[in-house]
């Protein structure tokens, strides 16, 4: 499911279930749905790369969340850290345009930040409705 916006640019809603298993199951759970998550998307679109990208995000934002603490932080810093990949595999081996390029890294950080801010808001009660704590 996508919110449209900007001229046919969405912003996707797999990034918060990637943000949500990086935090709560680690690494390995960051990067299991990073992959699981992008897998259709990337097969419709032709982009294998997306499935790297999607799960290198999970696996860095699992890795900073556990160094900090921070939501929002983890999650932007792993998508800083995957910026290149994205940038480089797009232009070079799908052949995407720049502008298009350009357009999807700010949609990608507002998704990101979108979902680590409402991710952030919902986690404390979360972790008092159920007793735990990750």
């Amino acid at each position: 499911m996508n919110i449209t916006f900007a001229e046919s640019l969405k912003i996707h809603f797999f990034p918060a279930a990637v943000i949500l298993a990086a935090i709560v199951f680690g690494p390995m759970g960051g990067v299991i749905a990073g992959i699981s998550g992008s897998l259709y998307t990337a097969l419709f679109l032709g982009n294998p790369y997306i499935i790297v990208g999607n799960a290198l995000f999970g696996l860095l934002t699992a890795i900073f969340y556990k160094k900090t603490g921070k939501i929002i932080f983890s999650a932007l810093l792993a998508y800083l850290c995957e910026l290149p990949w994205l940038i480089l595999t797009d232009y070079y081996l799908a052949h995407l345009t720049a502008d298009f390029i350009a357009k999807l890294v700010i949609v990608l950080f507002l998704g990101n930040l979108l979902w680590a801010a409402i991710i952030e808001l919902s986690i404390k009660p979360i972790r008092k409705l159920f007793n735990v704590s990750f």
